[in-house]
């Protein structure tokens, strides 16, 4: 066979590949609506609010972000807060990211005011509903300050999907979902947002099992070592120092598997990576599990006194970081 045969015949097949594809793609687009998130009573009650208020916007990458002037413009650097210390010059910087659990700003607050003296500036970054590997990114895309310590708070839920927000195009609203599969860790950004066919391959392709269940933190933690390899990456070419604070879910493990296996899969994480960590899980429970509950029915986030417990473990037991 002579090379323009070849050539003829390779063409022919790269053609009609790209006229299979193009078919493909506007069947699905004309006949398959693809589902890959569901709005849950949680989403409806807890998120959608926050649209409205318009303290988060969409985001094509994290699925929503904060919106621009982040509390009322008192945010600087990409942090909630920050405006109370212009003019004045830090001894310290110190970073806290987190979730939800974060986002009060306890944390940050107690380790404020036990840093006070020495004259350290703490800003913190909690968005709730966010996962270890959203934190890493927003931490990448927008916070600008260089810090001299990071403090990363984690929860037992980072290993679940991300949520993000959607438009109804019949009405114009929008709305959170909670993904099913977390498109972030698991797909091409662009092609996930530009092809339906690709959305309906991935859909059909990426195991999808329930939600809080210990088979989803086997499928995630891929994604959370992903996440914490970022922060750690960036920390260290920015020569900040890391540490993270494992916080526990105030139930009875027992009961509820995907906790435990969450919490064992975490320590395994920083262990491997060698992130410096604080595990408060103990601390926090050993006196029962309600004294620390921001409120009798709220099992996940810590009240302020529980923040404060955390704090003055971080400094007590890792004098070589904040001194």
């Amino acid at each position: 066979m002579t090379l323009k045969p070849v050539l003829q015949n390779s063409l022919v097949a790269l053609v009609s590949l790209a006229c299979a594809v193009a078919a493909g793609e506007l069947a699905v687009r004309a006949f398959f609506k693809v589902q890959f998130g569901d709005q849950t009573e949680v989403t409806k009650a807890i998120f959608d609010p926050q649209i409205k208020s318009k303290i988060y916007v969409p985001d094509p990458e994290l699925g929503f972000v904060p919106s621009h002037g982040w509390e009322n413009g008192f945010g600087r650097y990409g942090f909630k807060n920050g405006a109370e210390f212009e003019g004045r010059k830090a001894r310290k910087t110190l970073a806290v990211l987190g979730d939800s659990l974060v986002d009060h700003g306890w944390l940050a607050q107690a380790l404020q005011k036990s840093l006070n003296t020495r004259g350290d500036h703490v800003y913190y970054a909690g968005m709730g509903g966010y996962n270890t590997l959203q934190e890493a990114i927003y931490y990448e895309r927008f916070v600008t300050l260089r810090p001299d310590i990071l403090v990363l708070s984690f929860c037992l839920n980072d290993f679940s999907p991300s949520f993000f927000i959607v438009s109804n195009d019949e009405n114009g609203e929008t709305y959170f979902q909670q993904n099913r599969f977390d498109p972030i860790a698991t797909a091409n950004p662009f092609l996930f947002r530009h092809s339906a066919l690709y959305r309906l391959f991935k859909v059909a392709t990426i195991r999808r099992s329930r939600l809080y269940t210990p088979e989803m933190i086997a499928e995630n933690t891929a994604m959370v070592r992903d996440g914490l390899t970022r922060l750690k990456t960036r920390a260290s070419a920015q020569n900040t120092k890391l540490v993270a604070v494992i916080y526990p879910h105030f139930l009875d493990y027992g009961q509820n598997l995907w906790m435990s296996a969450a919490h064992a899969r975490a320590l395994e994480l920083f262990r491997e990576l060698e992130i410096t960590y604080l595990d408060v899980t103990e601390p926090l429970t050993a006196e029962g599990l309600l004294k620390y509950r921001k409120d009798p029915e709220d099992f996940v986030h810590p009240n302020y006194e529980g923040h404060a417990l955390a704090a003055s473990l971080l400094l007590e037991r890792f004098p070589e970081i904040f001194d």
